[in-house]
């Protein structure tokens, strides 16, 4: 019986487009469902990505506003730094567009301002240089006779105590 029903079928031109009509139309079905539950997917994610940077951003801007209070910097300069920060995180560049001035504070070092940069650009995977210049546009009386590339050198400092530590794990 089988063999007889597999030679009627493969004798019939009209059974193989009607089998691949459905085949077809099955398939567009399921892609299609596919494609509704993808976006759905695909909107949660990008929704549950936002809420997660938009949480990192507001760690690391409480951070920068926190450990310059505590050092004694003012409103008005943990504002400029705060803006400076934002730049940084968000352009993945440095704020050069506003005249600011951060008066230098002599119990912060120049080892703890670039420990601070590279824990901020450690969580954005932000590149040496441009942290360096960062630091030296940001903190401008600190590093007034350094460079760019002698800063990148030895952004982040392990040894001994300073005010600012490297903190890899800044947003977890």
């Amino acid at each position: 019986m089988n063999r007889i029903s597999q030679n009627i079928l493969a004798d019939s031109p009209n059974f193989h487009t009607q089998t691949l009509a459905r085949y077809e139309r099955s398939l567009q079905q399921r892609y299609e469902l596919f494609h509704d539950q993808f976006e759905k997917e695909h909107q949660q994610f990008t929704s549950q990505k936002n809420k997660a940077d938009e949480e990192k951003f507001k760690k690391i801007l409480e951070y920068t506003r926190a450990t310059f209070n505590q050092l004694g910097f003012n409103q008005e300069e943990i504002f400029m730094i705060s803006e400076s920060v934002e730049h940084f995180i968000k352009h993945k560049a440095v704020l050069k567009a506003i005249d600011f001035h951060i008066q230098q504070k002599p119990n912060v070092t120049q080892i703890s301002l670039k420990n601070f940069a590279w824990n901020i650009a450690n969580q954005y995977n932000i590149k040496g240089i441009i942290t360096a210049e960062f630091i030296i546009t940001t903190f401008h009386e600190w590093f007034k006779d350094s460079t760019i590339s002698t800063v990148a050198k030895n952004l982040r400092t392990t040894n001994g105590r300073h005010m600012i530590e490297i903190d890899e794990n800044l947003c977890k």
